[in-house]
């Protein structure tokens, strides 16, 4: 019979079987897609979660650290002011620099080589080591009665503690925050520039109350129970484990093929240059205050607390304003240019008519500006390139600020004496590492947005062809 059917209708019916064959009834299709829904819905997202109680307990852990390693630096010019004008007036002003230089240096350099340990042994971990090394580093300088012993004790190890300390305090919070990222690293990064209120305040209170040696020693052992807070609440949101089992690679000591990337290497300069001015208020106004407007020990070590706060604030305030659309890039690169116009403008103003009011104007504004752009510069790090090497990143991008953090107060102190205590100098060269910086800034920004906009046209062009195809 089948001679008789035609071949198309033979071949047909053959093509009809195949397909009841293969296909499967809809009855049990429902039943599959049923089981899976529970199983796609409740699939872990490996986003940042953007809140939760811990997420914030570990930016508070951020901030404490922040307080520590960098707060305790920033209030450097007290101690630079009792060295100065008190205990070691015989010492060249430069050699007394290098003190909170070195330090101050070692707290951004030592950061480019934490990334491998913390990836290895974790943040805490690496936490407890630096928090160890700078309390050694602070107890000791309180025992030291010579320039050198301080540059080896306050400058060397305790600049290393505070090195150690710092990828764990300024890299946490973009694993926990993804929208809100800018806002929370600001916040943690905000405990710098508290820290440097407290240490400047309370630092020259230690110092009037008990002597500079006992200041030191208290200081030791306040920041170290400091570091202990924050090491139990310094959350990981992917322990070393589960990282190794998603085959999290190995990152390097110092990835040099970034150097490769034009926008990195022009950030990275941009970054090196304006450092060479950024630390010169911090160091020197105190000094300043008290040598051209008369004012009291206190009241010149109120400049610097008022700084610190500005400081504080303008790194939370930045961080909001950057996660609008106002951008990171636009927020970070006004804040540095603003800091350095700051110092043109109020600073030399004040030296002019040696006014403690305009030094005060001049403080506030230059820690808002200052610590606004500086507290947040590593979000760009991770807008712009990969945020979950950002551990990586920061500590080699900040190895652009070793020869700046070093060299830029002795070189203001050599200016500052070699022109005959005349002000406008120091303050001229200080202001304009910032506002170069900042045009370096600038410049990889544009190169950035062009990059961005020919890969999303190349993209457009691909999506355009395939869907011709």
């Amino acid at each position: 019979m089948d001679s008789l059917i035609p071949t198309e209708t033979r071949e047909e019916r053959r093509d009809d079987s195949l397909r009841t064959a293969v296909t499967p009834d809809p009855s049990i299709l429902a039943r599959e897609a049923e089981e899976q829904e529970p199983t796609i819905a409740t699939a872990p997202s490996d986003d940042p979660p953007d809140g939760g109680l811990t997420a914030w307990l570990t930016i508070m852990a951020s901030f404490l650290l922040n307080f520590v390693d960098l707060g305790f630096s920033y209030g450097f010019g007290v101690y630079q002011e009792q060295y100065k004008l008190r205990e070691f007036s015989d010492v060249s002003v430069t050699q007394i620099d290098l003190i909170g230089s070195i330090c101050m240096a070692l707290s951004l350099f030592l950061g480019a080589f934490m990334a491998r340990p913390c990836q290895r042994f974790g943040m805490r971990a690496v936490a407890v080591l630096g928090s160890i090394i700078l309390f050694v580093g602070t107890l000791s300088a309180g025992f030291c009665t010579s320039v050198p012993t301080l540059i080896v004790t306050q400058g060397i190890i305790q600049g290393a503690g505070a090195g150690i300390l710092f990828i764990p305090g300024a890299a946490i919070p973009a694993q926990w925050f993804s929208k809100r990222r800018a806002l929370a690293i600001g916040i943690g990064s905000s405990g710098a520039g508290l820290g440097g209120v407290f240490w400047s305040l309370v630092g020259r209170l230690l110092i009037s109350r008990f002597g500079r040696e006992w200041a030191l020693r208290i200081s030791a052992f306040v920041n170290l129970g400091l570091c202990a807070i924050a090491i139990i609440f310094l959350n990981e949101r992917k322990t070393r484990a589960t990282r190794k089992e998603e085959g999290e690679k190995k990152e390097p000591i110092l990835d040099r093929n970034m150097f490769r990337d034009p926008v990195f290497a022009v950030l990275y300069c941009g970054n090196g240059v304006s450092v060479f001015g950024y630390l010169v208020p911090f160091f020197y106004l105190p000094t300043f205050a008290s040598t051209r407007t008369g004012c009291t020990p206190f009241l010149a070590s109120l400049l610097l607390s008022m700084m610190n706060l500005g400081s504080a604030v303008g790194r939370i305030i930045f961080g909001a304003i950057a996660d609008t659309r106002v951008g990171r890039f636009n927020t970070v690169l006004i804040g540095m240019a603003w800091a350095g116009a700051s110092q043109w403008l109020f600073w030399s103003l004040a030296n002019v008519r040696g006014s403690y009011g305009l030094s005060m104007v001049f403080a506030i504004v230059y820690g808002l500006c200052g610590g606004g752009y500086i507290g947040i510069f590593h979000v760009i790090l991770a807008h712009v390139f990969d945020p979950t090497r950002l551990a990586a990143l920061t500590g080699l991008f900040f190895t652009s600020e070793l020869l700046g953090q070093t060299t830029g107060g002795p070189i203001a102190g050599a200016i500052l004496q070699n022109t005959g205590e005349d002000w406008y100098p120091m303050i001229g060269y200080s202001g304009a590492s910032l506002v170069m910086g900042a045009l370096l800034g600038w410049m990889a920004k544009i190169m950035f947005e062009r990059r961005e906009k020919r890969e999303r046209e190349e993209g457009e062009k691909t999506e355009g062809r395939d869907g011709a195809a």
